[in-house]
């Protein structure tokens, strides 16, 4: 109904718009700055919402009827999606705080559009005589081209009357730009022949001053070929000098280099007289070395042969080492031997000690025999154990006797 627009905010809430803003520019790869029916179409019906509420949100966005929707229209398709998803229930015509800021009228004119939806078809609002008669059969047209709705009778003549003037303006526009294209055409020639007027006298004035830097350059030639002809001059007359003293320079180093080859020559004349000192001095070391050589040699000779007989020696002293080792093991046999013995003596001593007490009590034997007895065979061990011991001694002061001798004869 008639009233003056609103001057508050857009009622899309901002991340709203953010967000479909952004969808928008994702779907607008060639950056026209608006989406085809068939892209928007992809969009709406991913929403899940029966066409015929796909095709009033359709043509509550579509505020231009131009079929195609811009950044805002769609920011505002979705924004109705998402309310009747929401189970929100969709306006029959589009109030004052959900048209975008760019679509707002003036003033004085409707404050809202009256998008009507009845039954799959469009209908005017109350100013239906002059805006609502052009504009709603387009949003009908094309809410029904995109979601494929069964038209009605009259919108389809409603629809081919819109095609006819369609094909109308379409005539008048390609006759508007038929005389665009011959005013365009005149006006590059009269262009063309100012341009070629111009080119002609500039080229003119460019031949001209060609002529004239001609004229210079020649004049300028022949000043730089005097200066050159005299750089000539001085250049010949300053290589020849430079000549001269190159040629006194290496005159020079001639005698210098002879002055040189001559001490050159004279030194090593004198380190020639002193190798062959020195080739003298090394023949007569060379003869002493040989004498030390030769009695070294026979310092090692004698040293070897003293070698070899302290190695028999030593083998020889091994021999006997053998030979006392053996007698040390049946020594140390005997003296177990011995022990035993001397451990049966005990035995029979107690024996003998208890017989005597007996004989003492009974026979009347003499004590002192047995005693004497015992005592005797006591003396006879006794000595054995010393004789072990003298040999075992005797064995060890022979082993380092011999150990000593042999690091003697090695040293």
């Amino acid at each position: 109904m008639p009233g003056s627009v609103p001057t508050g905010e857009w009622a899309v809430p901002h991340p709203t718009k953010l967000k479909y803003n952004k969808m928008f520019h994702d779907l607008d790869k060639a950056r026209v700055g608006s989406l085809s029916g068939n892209q928007a179409r992809s969009i709406l019906m991913q929403s899940g919402l029966p066409n015929p509420m796909l095709a009033q949100i359709w043509a509550l966005s579509d505020i231009d009827k131009d079929g195609r929707l811009t950044s805002e229209e769609f920011v505002l398709a979705m924004h109705l999606a998402e309310m009747a998803r929401q189970r929100e229930p969709i306006p029959a015509t589009l109030p004052s705080e959900l048209i975008p800021p760019s679509f707002r009228r003036p003033r004085g004119l409707s404050a809202n559009i009256q998008i009507p939806f009845n039954g799959g078809g469009l209908s005017a609002g109350s100013n239906n005589n002059n805006l609502g008669a052009s504009s709603a059969p387009a949003a009908g047209a094309v809410s029904q081209e995109v979601f494929d709705m069964t038209p009605a009778s009259f919108e389809d003549k409603r629809k081919e009357n819109f095609d006819k003037g369609n094909a109308e303006l379409e005539r008048r526009r390609q006759a508007i730009q038929e005389m665009q294209r011959q005013e365009r055409e005149e006006r590059e020639k009269r262009e063309r022949e100012e341009f070629e007027r111009r080119e002609k006298i500039r080229l003119e004035q460019e031949r001209k001053r060609q002529a004239e830097l001609e004229s210079q350059l020649a004049r300028q030639r022949e000043i730089q070929e005097r200066q050159e002809e005299e750089r000539r001059k001085v250049i010949e007359q300053r290589e020849a000098a430079r000549l001269e003293m190159e040629r006194q320079r290496k005159i020079e180093r001639q005698r210098k280099r002879r002055h040189d080859l001559m001490n050159e020559r004279t030194r090593e004349y004198e380190e020639l007289a002193h190798y062959k000192s020195q080739n003298s001095g090394i023949e007569l070391h060379t003869v002493d070395s040989d004498t030390k050589r030769a009695d070294l040699l026979q310092l090692v000779e004698e040293t070897r042969n003293q070698v070899r007989e302290r190695k028999e020696i030593i083998d020889g002293m091994r021999m006997k080492r053998d030979e006392l080792l053996e007698e040390i093991s049946r020594s140390t046999s005997q003296e177990q031997e011995l022990g035993s013995d001397a451990s049966r003596a005990k035995s029979e001593r107690a024996m003998l000690e208890g017989r005597m007490s007996i004989s003492s009590s009974g026979s009347g034997e003499s004590p002192q025999s047995v005693t004497f007895e015992v005592q005797r065979r006591q003396v006879g061990i006794s000595c054995l154990c010393l004789v072990s011991c003298l040999c075992l001694v005797s064995c060890v002061l022979f082993v380092e006797f011999s150990a000593s001798d042999c690091l003697i004869a090695c040293k």
